[in-house]
C-alpha cells in the first residue's frame, strides 16, 4: 500500500515544486517553435596548406626574376584598406600591428604571415616592395584591393559574426572604387 499524499483537507496537494497545486493542470496549446538563429559555423584558421597557397600565388603573381607591382590604383585602395585615410575619417585596420622586427613597420596580425619584411604593409622607401605591391594577394576580411574582395554586402551572417564590416563599409562609401579585382589572367 502506497503511504497517502499529504493534502490541507481542501483538495489540494503538495507538487514537486514544493508549492500547493491548485487542481487539475490546464491544458494548453502548443507553442509554435521560434525560427532558429543561424548558428554559426565554427571559423577554423587557415590551413597550413591554404597559407602556403596563398603564399606562392603571391609569389608566382610577382615574377621569379623581376618585381611586378599592382597597379596604382590597386595599390592605393590596399593602403586604405589597411592603414584608414585620416582625411577621409577612417581609422587603420584593427588587424594591423606595429612590427617587433622593425620600427615604423605594420603587419597583419590576422592572416598569419608572420612579421617579415615580406609581409610588411608599408614601405619606408619609393623602391621597399611590400606585401601591398604583389599583383596577387590576400585579405582575410577581403577588403577593397585585395585580390578576394567581396563587397560588405556579399559577406555572409557567419563572417558578419566574427569581424566587423564597418570600416569595410566606410571605405565603399567614401573611396571612388573602381575595383580591379587582380587575378591570375593578370
Amino acid at each position: 500500500m502506497s503511504a497517502p499524499t499529504p493534502n490541507n483537507g481542501k483538495g489540494k496537494k503538495i507538487v514537486a515544486t514544493g508549492g500547493w497545486s491548485r487542481g487539475t493542470p490546464k491544458k494548453h496549446p502548443p507553442r509554435t517553435p521560434a525560427t532558429p538563429v543561424p548558428t554559426p559555423r565554427p571559423q577554423h584558421p587557415p590551413s597550413l596548406l591554404s597559407k602556403v597557397k596563398s603564399a606562392v600565388d603571391s609569389y608566382a603573381s610577382r615574377g621569379i626574376t623581376q618585381d611586378k607591382r599592382c597597379d596604382e590604383d590597386t595599390k592605393k585602395i590596399r593602403l586604405i584598406s589597411c592603414h584608414g585615410d585620416e582625411e577621409r575619417g577612417i581609422a587603420p585596420c584593427q588587424f594591423r600591428i606595429d612590427s617587433k622586427t622593425e620600427k615604423g613597420r605594420f603587419y597583419c596580425a590576422e592572416c598569419g604571415c608572420g612579421d617579415r619584411k615580406a609581409t610588411w604593409l608599408n614601405a619606408k622607401q619609393p623602391e621597399d616592395y611590400t606585401k601591398l605591391d604583389f599583383p596577387k594577394v590576400v585579405c582575410p576580411l577581403n577588403m577593397p584591393g585585395f585580390t578576394n574582395y567581396t563587397s560588405s554586402a556579399e559577406e555572409t551572417v557567419e563572417r558578419r559574426m566574427k569581424y566587423d564590416f564597418s570600416r569595410k563599409e566606410q571605405i565603399e562609401r567614401q573611396v571612388d572604387l573602381t575595383i580591379k579585382k587582380t587575378d591570375a589572367s593578370n
